[in-house]
């Protein structure tokens, strides 16, 4: 247990320690999150207003409007986490070179997802709340996945929830606070009002994820191909 805690404090430190030179990043980071989610809403709201060919379209459209704007945020935070840099032409970029990783890789948990909610859902309705927590803690790496191990479908599903068992101590605040960020500042898509509480929401919600998108990127770097063990032979505590 003291070489747990130890190794838990070394991450987060040397964490904290790369993440610092990122944080001047955040206020943009944060702008593009506020866009990104108010385009996200409009754009599903606009759909569901003149789409009448059912749950079905409305389904896929919201798909790939979901995979447009998660390989925009991909390609920012491959910059910044990466290589310490941001460039605006970077959002166009990223879309191109991470659209298609980022399709097959979240097709899968959506899949994985729906099956879930019919086999599960239809049971207790309670397991619909416990599927949904389990797809936030998986996502939680996923996007961390595609843009720094460069792993894609099925195999970064797979490896994300296997980097997770393996580092469930080290990597547990950031799940708790994305997990909770997710559930307690997530836009409601059902009206599109640009009023005060809606603002603050997303605003609240761009800052507070733009941070957290920041520090867990460096620190799976630091985790991802790594151990306790291998750490502590190292003399890294």
């Amino acid at each position: 247990m003291d070489i747990i805690i130890k190794d838990f404090i070394y991450v987060n430190k040397t964490a904290v320690k790369n993440s610092i030179s990122s944080m001047k990043y955040v206020p943009v980071l944060a702008l593009i999150l506020f866009a990104l989610g108010v385009g996200e809403k409009y754009l599903l709201n606009l759909f569901t207003t003149y789409t009448t060919h059912g749950n079905f379209i409305l389904g896929f459209i919201r798909y790939i409007i979901t995979i447009i704007f998660a390989s925009a945020l991909v390609g920012v935070l491959s910059d910044i986490v990466n290589y310490n840099r941001f460039r605006f032409k970077n959002i166009i970029d990223g879309t191109k070179r991470y659209y298609l990783p980022m399709s097959n890789t979240l097709f899968i948990v959506y899949v994985v997802e729906y099956l879930a909610h019919i086999v599960l859902g239809n049971i207790n309705f309670q397991y619909t709340f416990i599927i949904d927590i389990l797809v936030l803690v998986v996502l939680s790496t996923v996007y961390e996945k595609v843009y720094i191990s460069e792993e894609y479908g099925t195999e970064a599903v797979i490896s994300s929830t296997m980097f997770i068992k393996d580092n469930i101590i080290q990597w547990l605040p950031i799940v708790i606070i994305f997990v909770a960020t997710k559930f307690l500042l997530t836009v409601n898509y059902a009206i599109f009002i640009l009023d005060f509480t809606f603002i603050i929401n997303v605003g609240l919600y761009s800052l507070i994820m733009a941070i957290l998108y920041i520090y867990k990127g460096h620190l799976f770097k630091i985790l991802d191909g790594s151990s306790i063990r291998k750490r502590q032979f190292q003399g890294k505590f």
